[in-house]
């Protein structure tokens, strides 16, 4: 289901950000540290989905217009497809604060070949185990910074961008593909049925 997106040269710099409509998400500490970034005058373009991550959602609205990123980001609201949005994208972004185990949506972008820019929250830090950028929860300051260093390792070598796609992926075959996690669990049961 999650093939490999080979790499694609764009003219702007695109991040992602796909979840659902919940304070865990933390929506603020997102879109400050886009704010920042813009304020720095680094040019990017946004997409942002998931549940009540549309124009009707008012509370969001207001936040893109308080920090000024009208401009930079298109809300597409609930998808039933999640590939065109991850063809459009270099980087996914994992703002959660808090109420997180496992995000799938980490390991789904990581499957498709592109890396992730994440808070310390759950098993994020594991999941990406050093094959992308991680930062302390409600950090804008420090969410931006790893959002601009990921911007400049694409920029600065694209074959080294490229080899890190492939990373990711190769990564959530090995540790989690569906095979490796059934002999686990089996594994687990099998020793409390004894």
């Amino acid at each position: 289901q999650f093939k490999y997106i080979k790499y694609k040269k764009r003219n702007t710099f695109t991040l992602g950000f796909l979840s659902n409509f919940r304070a865990q998400k933390d929506f603020f500490s997102f879109l400050k540290s886009l704010e920042i970034l813009k304020n720095k005058k680094v040019h990017f373009k946004c997409y942002m989905a998931g549940q009540y991550v549309n124009k009707k959602n008012k509370s969001l609205q207001n936040l893109i217009v308080d920090f000024n990123l009208t401009n930079e980001i298109t809300l597409l609201g609930e998808l039933g497809n999640t590939k065109p949005f991850f063809k459009r994208i270099d980087y996914l972004v994992s703002s959660s604060s808090f109420g997180e185990s496992f995000p799938n949506v980490i390991a789904e972008s990581m499957l498709q070949g592109i890396p992730c820019i994440c808070t310390n929250v759950g098993d994020a830090k594991r999941i990406i185990s050093g094959l992308g950028w991680i930062s302390d929860p409600s950090n804008p300051e420090k969410l931006s910074k790893n959002i601009l260093r990921a911007k400049k390792y694409k920029e600065k070598n694209k074959n080294n961008y490229i080899e890190l796609k492939k990373k990711v992926r190769k990564k959530i075959i090995n540790k989690y593909h569906i095979n490796f996690m059934y002999n686990k669990y089996s594994k687990v049961w099998k020793e409390i049925i004894k």
